[in-house]
This record gives C-alpha cells, sequence and structure tokens, in this order.
C-alpha cells in the first residue's frame, strides 16, 4: 500500500523518527502512476510494509 504525502520525506522522516519508527528502507526514487516519485518504507502494527511516497514540487 502506497500513501502519497505532501511533505517532504526528511519532515516525514522526522516524524517517524520522533515516534521511534524505523525505517525499512531509506528515501528511493521510482516510478509511480502518475510519474517519478520519492518513497520510504516503513512496517506498521500489523507487520505489513507500507510505501510513505511523495511527487517532486513542480
Amino acid at each position: 500500500m502506497c500513501f502519497i504525502v505532501e511533505e517532504t520525506l526528511d519532515e516525514v522522516i522526522a516524524i517517524m523518527h520522533q515516534h521511534n519508527i524505523p525505517l525499512k528502507l531509506e528515501p528511493n526514487t521510482r516510478t509511480g502512476a502518475c510519474g517519478k516519485i520519492t518513497s520510504i518504507y516503513i512496517y506498521n502494527p500489523d507487520n505489513k510494509l507500507i510505501e510513505l511516497a511523495n511527487y517532486p514540487h513542480k
């Protein structure tokens, strides 16, 4: 599951660190449904992998 976030991934990563949520993978650029995205991955409480991504600002 992927959630598109409005915040920068640096802001999202800071929030994850504040709540002691470890990142599975560091920021990674890939192709999303609407073009290039940058993503990070975390596990939810049910141990399911979640993608948090944003599109570059235009």
